[in-house]
């Protein structure tokens, strides 16, 4: 129902003072009523009804002004409750033209309950019974009465094209709801079909973000393996290092404890063995020669070592001689070995 209509139809149902106390309050809002600008509350109601449809500059239809005046009358008046309903739109406003149309119907029904209708037998009873002047009366009476019945069936009328106007108005909403409808069910359609291919489309990235996971997975493993296996050469290569080092240290102390060993010089046939003697610096000489006299240097010596069989006698006198003391001697290499504490 739109704002002229309701402001028409609950202006029909107002009493003289709520309408009275409702005009002078539009009135210094802008409202006005053609022919009646200073007394507007005189007008007729045909008139006030017309009035609502007047357009103001920049506020629309006066009806918006009545209403809003009415809204602001005592909250214990029936009628301003329902304008105030009405402004506050959604449901509010739909409970409000319900209950102006209840209203609207009781006040029907009152009208023909108190309606009296005299049948032809009564006025024609009325006309012979009694005098011109009665006669008259009843001829008044009558008039009045049937312009009751006038304003009620236009009332009826009024009604009645309303209750058209909102079916149709109904009719249309309806249509418009049912095509409105029509479009939701196709959305909605066009919505599952895009979620089914979404989820589709997701059970498909799903699969595929699994396999990655896995390869991922596959390829984390022999990562770790790898880095496993390069920790492990690692700590092989520091041991290997540190056993290196040890080694080194250990080569350097028998290097120098071969350089600070005691020299030997031996004189055999067969070569001794050195590793039976690693503390020891040894020289061999198998053969003698007599130029050996000279050419080596006996002192730095520490001992002579000799085989006695394995030489003359002479040969052997000669380096008893040179070595001065320092000379220790077996009859073979064997006993020799044995003698200066080697393990043959």
């Amino acid at each position: 129902m739109e704002e002229v209509e309701f402001s028409q139809r609950i202006v029909k149902i107002l009493d003289e003072k709520t309408l009275q106390d409702t005009l002078k309050k539009a009135t210094t809002q802008g409202f006005t009523v053609s022919g009646f600008s200073k007394k507007i509350y005189q007008a007729p109601l045909a008139i006030l009804v017309l009035a609502m449809k007047t357009k103001k500059r920049k506020k629309g239809f006066q009806s918006g002004i009545f209403l809003k005046c009415l809204s602001e009358l005592d909250e214990n008046i029936l009628e301003s409750t329902l304008a105030q309903k009405w402004l506050a739109g959604g449901v509010s406003r739909k409970e409000a033209e319900s209950e102006l149309k209840n209203i609207e119907i009781s006040i029907l029904k009152k009208q023909k309950q108190h309606e009296y209708v005299p049948d032809l037998f009564e006025i024609d009873s009325s006309i012979k019974g009694n005098n011109i002047e009665d006669n008259t009366k009843v001829i008044e009476k009558q008039k009045e009465h049937i312009e009751k019945l006038k304003a009620t069936l236009q009332n009826y009328k009024i009604l009645n094209n309303n209750y058209k106007k909102e079916i149709e108005n109904n009719g249309e909403v309806i249509e418009k709801q049912k095509e409105h409808i029509k479009k939701l069910k196709t959305t909605l359609q066009d919505h599952k079909i895009l979620n089914d291919n979404c989820k589709k489309k997701i059970e498909q990235l799903q699969k595929e973000n699994n396999k990655l996971k896995l390869k991922d997975a596959e390829e984390l493993k022999d990562k770790i393996s790898r880095e496993d296996a390069i920790e492990e050469l690692k700590t092989e290569i520091n041991k290997q290092q540190e056993q290196l080092v040890e080694m080194k240290k250990e080569i350097e102390r028998y290097k120098s404890m071969y350089e600070n060993a005691p020299k030997i010089l031996c004189f055999s046939r067969k070569e001794v063995n050195k590793e039976i003697f690693p503390f020891y610096h040894i020289e061999w000489i198998s053969e003698w020669n007599n130029n050996l006299v000279k050419i080596i240097d006996w002192k730095k010596y520490h001992e002579i070592w000799v085989a006695e069989n394995d030489f003359t006698y002479s040969e052997t006198k000669t380096i008893k001689d040179m070595a001065k003391g320092k000379i220790i001697t077996a009859r073979n290499l064997n006993m020799l070995i044995e003698k200066v504490g080697g393990n043959n």
